[in-house]
């Protein structure tokens, strides 16, 4: 006699590291034998979930090539973003030397008022933060801090301002 209406003790069946009853394949242990019926379902369980995940495989697949062949056809991926980029600044884009002469004295502004402030975090303002409309960055201003920083890459810039900080005989 056994329990549940089982005709079989529990783990006398065993599939892919779970065990169970070999009379309904039922790998829940104390619930109710469904026979035939329920070994038959949980067959087509396990096909119904093999045909979704190589659905859910292609479906994703496409969605790939379809991302692939639109970020292709973006012109502004193969050009490079110029203007905000690292690339050179590009043909179509003129920008105004006294705008950038008057960023770049703004961000000499800003970096002594930093180094006097001590960049405390403690004594920033609330929403300093917070971009506000004012203070989007224009494309001189762009320019003015592409112009300004350090280049660790660039074997020149030992000589321009001894940014690596061995004062230029790093190329000795």
């Amino acid at each position: 006699v056994y329990i549940n209406n089982h005709t079989s003790v529990w783990g006398s069946w065993w599939q892919d590291g779970t065990w169970g009853y070999a009379c309904c394949h039922s790998a829940v242990r104390n619930s109710y034998c469904t026979g035939k019926a329920g070994e038959k379902a949980a067959a087509e369980t396990a096909e119904q979930m093999v045909r979704n995940l190589e659905a859910k495989a292609q479906l994703a697949a496409e969605e790939a090539e379809k991302r692939a062949k639109s970020t292709l056809s973006n012109a502004h991926l193969e050009k490079g973003n110029a203007q905000w980029g690292t690339d050179a600044a590009a043909d179509d884009s003129e920008l105004d030397p006294e705008k950038v002469k008057a960023a770049m004295k703004k961000l000499d502004r800003q970096e002594r008022e930093a180094a006097q402030q001590g960049d405390d975090e403690r004594k920033r303002k609330f929403n300093s933060l917070a971009e506000d409309d004012e203070q989007q960055m224009t494309p001189e201003e762009m320019e003015a801090y592409r112009l300004k920083k350090s280049r660790g890459e660039d074997p020149a810039a030992a000589f321009m301002g001894g940014a690596s900080g061995t004062d230029g005989y790093d190329l000795l």
